[in-house]
């Protein structure tokens, strides 16, 4: 008790007093009748409110492991969230093509003679077609000349070449170039599957300079060199597209065959 003044102590007491006199009276007041009931009433309402406690705290415990599994799948669903605008924001414009399984087949066995029929006609057309070489082969159900692709890098490939090679060169800048080369072999290989006889003076110069650029090393093989580039693309030869093909040599797209004073970059279908 800490009272400073009389008046504080005063208060005190009263208080005291005051709470004596009230526990008089509900001790009397313990033998009314009315009282009784009133006090039953107020028991049985205890109870129940007692029950309803019970009742809710299960409920909140309920709810409390609730939150903590929402909590669990926001985190989850933010994690994806960032990995999915990650991917949006760095998806390549380029992906590698899927090779089919028709398309894995090697080019020397596709390039199997024909087997000569029985029909004079039909002795001419294959002769006629093993004349025309390799340009003329054919994918199973097509019409169209079988031409090699250089396949897109994909990200683990181009982060797996050295600094020093890379340089400043974007990712996105080899699989376009891999896109003009691409191009120039469709170029290329489109004439060589002519007929002679049907092409103009300046694409038949380009069939004769392309037959004398093959040899023993090049048979069955696919190759352009820079003039083809130049015929057939839009690549521009210059520094940078000379470290793309270095790029390509490394990751196994492409290989060079060097003889006669000139540089050939072969496809490789398979690396």
């Amino acid at each position: 008790m800490e009272s400073r003044t009389l008046e504080e102590l005063a208060t005190h007491f009263d208080t005291k007093l005051s709470g004596l006199t009230t526990s008089v009276e509900l001790l009397n007041a313990i033998e009314d009748e009315d009282c009784q009931k009133y006090l039953l009433a107020v028991d049985s309402d205890l109870i129940e409110l007692a029950a309803m406690i019970a009742l809710m705290k299960n409920e909140l415990a309920k709810q409390r492991e609730n939150l903590r599994t929402v909590e669990t799948l926001k985190s989850v669903i933010l994690q994806l969230k960032e990995d999915v605008l990650y991917t949006k924001n760095n998806l390549p414009n380029r992906l590698p093509k899927v090779q089919t399984q028709q398309e894995q087949v090697p080019a020397v066995e596709q390039s199997k003679p024909v087997p000569v029929a029985t029909s004079q006609s039909t002795n001419q057309n294959a002769v006629s077609s093993q004349q025309t070489g390799k340009g003329n082969i054919c994918k199973a159900g097509t019409t169209e000349p079988y031409m090699p692709t250089v396949e897109y890098l994909t990200v683990e490939e181009f982060e797996a070449v050295p600094k020093y090679m890379r340089g400043r060169i974007a990712y996105n800048q080899v699989n376009m170039a891999a896109d003009e080369l691409s191009k120039a072999v469709r170029g290329k290989y489109k004439i060589l599957s002519m007929k002679r006889s049907t092409l103009s003076d300046a694409k038949r110069r380009m069939y004769e300079r392309f037959k004398m650029q093959e040899n023993k090393e090049t048979s069955g093989l696919y190759f352009i060199v820079e003039a083809d580039i130049k015929d057939f693309s839009n690549l521009k030869l210059d520094g940078v597209a000379r470290s793309i093909f270095t790029i390509l040599r490394h990751v196994g797209r492409l290989r060079e065959i060097r003889g006669g004073g000139v540089t050939r970059l072969v496809v490789n279908e398979y690396y």
